[in-house]
């Protein structure tokens, strides 16, 4: 009984310290992807479907705009100050999207820091954790979100690969985000490790 409990004990604590090492390397796969990217999310004023509808078109508004400013932009850095310097036209060019479609919503866009679940698009995954973002309320804010990318423009219908590589993400990162399920897999160790890391405090 003794032997059976102490192999027991050893096979914990190799998984405990697999678990912990897994999370640590996806940890630092997480933060260096998301150096590369600028999130976007458009928050709906509700759930209703015309406020739902609403979120969607703000969307494209706002990828329609983005799109030439980021033309031939090469990392989020400079992303995110072109974005930053043209947050109040941003704002205004949402706000006429939803008085054009009937709605008298204030609306409000801001960069900001959020934390994101892991989230599958057509062609790639991306994994949780915090992200530099793009973020426009609709309203009250308090229906469902839109998540994507608004650099690189990974959510439109370039080409993927190149679109991801003219942004500076590496064969590797690549690889990873396109794994399909294996992605929320691997990742699923940075919430492991978060746990780990809160208990041992």
């Amino acid at each position: 009984m003794g032997r059976l409990l102490k192999k027991i004990e050893i096979s914990l604590i190799i998984g405990l310290v697999f678990a912990v090492m897994a999370g640590a390397w996806a940890q630092k796969s997480q933060r260096e992807l998301s150096g590369k990217l600028l999130r976007l999310h458009v928050v709906a004023n509700s759930d209703e479907t015309d406020d739902q509808q609403l979120k969607l078109a703000v969307r494209d508004k706002v990828l329609e705009y983005a799109a030439p400013l980021l033309s031939g932009v090469t990392d989020a850095e400079e992303a995110e100050r072109i974005i930053t310097a043209n947050l109040p036209i941003i704002t205004e060019q949402a706000r006429l999207e939803t008085l054009a479609l009937g709605y008298d919503y204030a609306v409000n866009a801001e960069l900001r820091e959020e934390v994101f679940p892991a989230r599958e698009y057509d062609s790639f995954t991306l994994p949780a954790g915090a992200y530099r973002a793009l973020r426009v309320t609709i309203g009250e804010g308090s229906g469902q979100n839109w998540w994507c990318v608004v650099f690189p423009p990974l959510c439109g219908d370039g080409d993927f690969y190149s679109t991801a590589k003219e942004a500076g993400l590496s064969d590797s990162e690549i690889a990873l985000i396109t794994d399909g399920d294996g992605v929320v897999f691997k990742f699923k160790f940075v919430e492991i490790f978060e746990k780990l890391r809160n208990w041992f405090r």
